[in-house]
């Protein structure tokens, strides 16, 4: 007898659930990479499901056919735009060669994170013609890279943009937005970017753990009362699993 696990889009979540979720396979994915030595190299919001196990969700990651065993060199690998790092679609551009970095998929977790809170309502994704989202989606390597940098440049201003059910939400990748700005993207167009940091996948996935339990996301979310305590619970309770399950191999940083 065969025993299928039911699976559904994360993109039918909202809040706490989807948050829950969410964080789950970040963290699976996570351990993939490291402990696997599996990298995923093509996260999508299609990629992302979630299960139920005693009245809980639990998120679970899928579709590995861009799967490698270890970093490589590539310009092959398959990309969906809108969640693409900003560095794999400038080198996509020019057909570059390029090493697929665990932070790589990581930036793709933040763009789905500010795709869901812009453009997914009641499991669907909205009507994007004459949205600013759209050429994410329609445009080239070159344009797409051209609209998403204007666009989180600016992202505190597009906050009407933001779906209401998902304004908590929308705190935690605002706060993504402003450290990613900070660390990661040019404070000019003739400046280069620091790409050459954050190359050890334990550093950066501590890095996003830091920014969760931070003064800025943490008091922040109590301003939306139910919604961000019931955000605030599922982030400790994420952040309990990872000390619980990595201990003393981030210890050092993760404090």
């Amino acid at each position: 007898m065969f025993l299928y696990e039911t699976l559904r889009p994360i993109r039918e979540l909202e809040g706490a659930e989807f948050l829950k979720a969410y964080l789950d396979i970040l963290l699976e994915h996570f351990l993939l990479w490291t402990r696997g030595g599996v990298h995923h190299r093509d996260l999508t919001l299609d990629n992302l499901m979630y299960r139920t196990e005693k009245n809980e969700v639990i998120g679970v990651l899928i579709d590995f056919d861009l799967a490698t065993r270890s970093a490589c060199q590539s310009i092959d690998a398959g990309c969906t735009l809108q969640y693409t790092a900003f560095e794999i679609l400038d080198v996509k551009a020019t057909g570059t060669p390029y090493t697929h970095l665990y932070r790589h998929d990581l930036e793709s977790f933040y763009w789905i994170l500010i795709w869901v809170c812009n453009c997914v309502e009641n499991g669907r994704e909205i009507d994007l013609n004459g949205s600013i989202f759209r050429p994410w989606k329609t445009g080239d390597y070159d344009l797409c890279y051209e609209k998403k940098l204007r666009y989180e440049r600016g992202a505190g201003k597009h906050a009407s943009l933001v779906l209401p059910t998902q304004n908590a939400l929308w705190h935690i990748a605002v706060s993504w937005n402003k450290h990613i700005k900070r660390t990661l993207r040019p404070v000019t167009e003739d400046e280069p970017a620091p790409w050459t940091i954050a190359t050890d996948a334990a550093e950066s996935f501590t890095d996003f753990c830091r920014l969760l339990e931070s003064k800025e996301v943490m008091y922040g979310l109590r301003a939306y009362r139910q919604s961000g305590d019931e955000l605030l619970e599922c982030i400790e309770g994420f952040l309990a699993v990872v000390q619980s399950y990595l201990g003393e191999e981030i210890g050092d940083m993760y404090t």
